[in-house]
């Protein structure tokens, strides 16, 4: 995507570069302050301060660059209460995200917000994180989660413009990645960002960078079991994310590695044309190229994926229409009181670890029934579950029956 020109207005408060300051990036309703630590008592004034806003606080010890992700609906009176005493540290500067109109950053926002930078900050990792745990990320609707992302990215452009950047390992991690390479595949996955190589010896090489699924399934094998565990151990995956190029006997290989599970990897690598690596295979032999949406029930499973920002669920459908979740799938720990009480039953009965990874494989009656105790909530499994071409089942049910 070709980037274009921004325009940043900044506004020395006291007229020193290494005071207060404002900033604000044109035609954005988030205004951007950074209040070094001892200017904040001097800060009372800035009334657009006291509303809801996230903030990080930078400091340094022993050497080392640190931060801290927080927020509040009350941005200034919070900042007042990070102390050395209640903290275990002292921080030098503060840079505090709050709306220029009201309603923009709601509670459910920032709790969003927070979140995400501080996995964002965790997974580069060339900052030190104060914050005790993780905190917990609020949901929102698909249209506010955009919103929000779309805020991520201009904090992550206007953080370095006042003097500090804990992103700067985000765009070092990634110079790996060349979309426009005719070599290099691409990851097709929702929630993962990796790339690859295919060598002329026909082994692949997983690039730099790539996004690894922290989860492993019991299925997956013990070489590449085994393989995860020891690059985790050694610092070659560091939150994560996988720190340098990795060489593995082929596409089923590098795409087992990534997930957590074993998968046909051929159906997962796509070229940046969009074919996949099975179907660029077929069209290189002159074979010829099976649709995408099959034409009739397959004789053997249907695999199907459920897939956003809290889950990421694979299962297969079955020929009687019933429904099997597999090992390594990810449920939503929250239920609502729409889940329907058979569903609720079940979900009492499934076996997941503490990150609430399915541990054994569980079969239920129908789509739905899969989606609602992924979910914890009554859902649409046919608008759902999606083939690994993103058709979704209810569509391909209808084309095929």
């Amino acid at each position: 995507m070709e980037r274009h020109g921004k325009s940043i207005e900044i506004y020395l408060m006291d007229g020193d570069a290494n005071g207060r300051c404002e900033v604000m990036l044109a035609n954005w309703n988030v205004t951007a302050y950074k209040l070094p630590n001892d200017l904040v008592v001097h800060s009372q004034s800035l009334t657009n301060i006291n509303t809801p806003g996230v903030y990080l606080l930078f400091g340094e010890e022993n050497g080392k660059n640190f931060v801290y992700v927080g927020e509040s609906e009350n941005v200034l009176m919070r900042l007042g209460q990070h102390l050395p005493d209640n903290d275990g540290y002292l921080w030098q500067n503060a840079i505090v995200f709050v709306a220029n109109r009201r309603g923009t950053l709601d509670k459910a926002k920032i709790k969003y917000l927070e979140n995400r930078l501080y996995n964002i900050i965790k997974s580069i990792g060339t900052y030190q994180l104060k914050n005790r745990n993780e905190p917990r990320k609020s949901s929102l609707s698909q249209a506010n989660e955009d919103a929000m992302e779309a805020v991520l990215d201009n904090i992550e452009l206007l953080v370095p413009v006042m003097g500090h950047d804990p992103f700067k390992g985000k765009s070092e991690l990634t110079e790996s990645f060349n979309t426009n390479s005719p070599n290099i595949l691409q990851f097709k996955s929702q929630t993962l960002k990796a790339q690859c190589n295919q060598n002329k010896n026909g082994t692949f090489t997983i690039l730099a960078g790539a996004q690894i699924r922290p989860q492993i399934s019991a299925s997956l094998s013990k070489k590449i079991t085994e393989l995860r565990q020891q690059l985790q151990s050694n610092g070659q995956i560091k939150n994560n994310i996988l720190q340098q190029t990795l060489n593995v006997s082929s596409s089923s290989a590098a795409a087992d590695f990534i997930l957590g599970y074993p998968v046909d990897g051929q159906l997962y690598w796509v070229t940046t044309t969009g074919s996949t690596l099975k179907q660029f295979k077929n069209a290189q032999t002159g074979k010829v190229v099976q649709p995408a949406v099959p034409q009739e029930m397959p004789q053997k499973d249907l695999e199907l994926y459920l897939k956003n920002k809290i889950v990421n669920t694979r299962g297969l459908l079955h020929q009687d229409k019933t429904f099997t979740l597999l090992p390594g799938s990810q449920i939503r720990a929250k239920v609502q009181t729409s889940m329907p009480q058979n569903i609720a039953k079940l979900r009492s009965q499934i076996q997941v670890d503490e990150q609430w990874i399915l541990q054994k494989s569980i079969t239920v009656k129908s789509v739905s029934a899969a989606a609602e105790l992924v979910l914890g909530t009554s859902a649409n499994g046919k608008l759902l579950w999606k083939t690994i071409d993103g058709v979704s089942v209810g569509d391909w049910l209808e084309k095929n029956n």
